[in-house]
């Protein structure tokens, strides 16, 4: 005997409305569709732009961080400015402080130039220092010596400092001679030595005949306060012959210097 099994509508209409597809129609289940809208759920969609999160760009960017760019471009436009003002604002230990390069131990001339220069002004001090006492403490003979001998070096002092100026502008044309680094030369013109004797010298002179005048005023002692000339003549013309001084820019040795252009102010 063969007994039929005939299906239950209820049961035959479930299994129907959960085979048919997924995607739509009628007989679409709504969990169906909802697990479906969850694929496309907005809150994974942002966990995938999380991805691209601002920080990691951030990082990104800053591996290719434009500062580090060494020049041109936008990368050279972001640059930091304090960077690029380092080099330039970086103490250079051979400025002098007037804007001036100051020449190395090495690049000076030899202390041992201008000797005759320097024994005049030694010869000189030494007749004047010997004089100016001898005037002061027995001004009645003497003074007739002192007063020569202080004219005799003013003279000689007014010679040496044309002749300083003359070889200083011939020295202009190749080389930014500077007054003061040619009537009282510093640290980058003249090695140590030379330096300190010339000064050392003028020194004596200017004490040596103020203190002459003072001892005996109102007499020809005064005259001695001309003396110091030839200290400051010696010292400019010992700079000019044998001082160091920055090169110009394009000069050439035995070659005239090019004129500066009008309302330059050099």
């Amino acid at each position: 005997m063969v007994t039929r099994c005939t299906p239950d509508p209820g049961e035959a209409g479930d299994a129907a409305h959960r085979t048919d597809a997924p995607g739509g129609g009628e007989g679409a289940d709504p969990t169906d569709l909802a697990r479906a809208a969850d694929a496309a759920d907005p809150s994974y969609l942002g966990r995938a732009a999380d991805a691209a999160d601002p920080a990691d760009l951030a990082r990104v960017a800053d591996a290719v961080d434009p500062t580090d760019a060494p020049g041109g471009g936008e990368g050279a436009d972001l640059a930091d400015p304090g960077a690029l003002a380092a080099p330039a604002d970086a103490a250079d230990p051979t400025d002098d402080g007037e804007g001036e390069r100051r020449a190395t131990p090495a690049e000076l001339p030899d202390d041992r130039q201008g000797e005759g220069i320097l024994r005049v002004d030694v010869w000189s001090t030494v007749a004047l220092t010997v004089a100016s006492i001898a005037a002061a403490a027995v001004p009645g003979v003497f003074v007739f010596v002192s007063v020569p001998v202080a004219l005799v070096l003013f003279l000689g002092g007014c010679i040496a400092f044309a002749w300083a100026y003359a070889v200083g502008v011939g020295r202009s044309r190749y080389e930014a001679v500077t007054l003061a680094g040619l009537f009282w030369p510093g640290v980058g013109v003249a090695p140590a030595r030379p330096r300190r004797t010339l000064r050392l010298l003028l020194a004596v002179q200017v004490v040596v005949s103020v203190a002459a005048a003072l001892a005996r005023p109102f007499t020809p002692l005064a005259f001695g306060v001309l003396a110091p000339t030839l200290g400051l003549g010696l010292m400019a013309l010992w700079s000019s012959r044998h001082g160091r001084f920055r090169p110009r820019p394009g000069a050439v040795r035995g070659e005239p210097r090019v004129a500066d252009p009008p309302g330059t102010g050099q």
